[in-house]
């Protein structure tokens, strides 16, 4: 039985900062008790599978705060944004500001949001 059934520790990212915390870890196991299927999954222990359905705990307490996030994000690159090609650029605005205020509130539906970065810089998010 032990060679049909694989155990893995994966990790996820966070979706707002992007980096792999621990506490977004989770146990996967296969539900089909085959060898192929043992092996797709200890194939995983210890990589990085996505990002979480959550912030890492860093990011929820700024987010409790009071803080929305403008994830940059490079629209040339980005083929489909389910999956955005990320630039590396992160900003929290507080709520009470004239730049969260104005927003459509469609994007106020979420804690974060994703810009091209180029456009941060023209609206002066982030400095070139």
């Amino acid at each position: 039985m032990s060679d049909k059934l694989g155990v893995a520790i994966i990790k996820y990212a966070c979706p707002i900062c992007g980096e792999v915390k621990e506490e977004l870890s989770a146990i996967a196991m296969n539900t089909k008790l085959t060898e192929k299927y043992a092996k797709k999954v200890e194939a995983m222990h210890n990589q990085v599978v996505g990002y979480s359905d959550k912030p890492c705990k860093e990011c929820q307490s700024y987010i409790d705060k009071g803080a929305f996030f403008v994830i940059g994000c490079d629209m040339e690159k980005t083929d489909d944004m389910s999956n955005p090609y990320r630039s590396g650029h992160l900003v929290g605005i507080k709520k009470e500001s004239n730049f969260y205020q104005h927003l459509p509130e469609e994007y106020k539906k979420k804690d974060a949001v994703f810009m091209d970065y180029r456009e941060m810089e023209g609206v002066g998010l982030i400095q070139k």
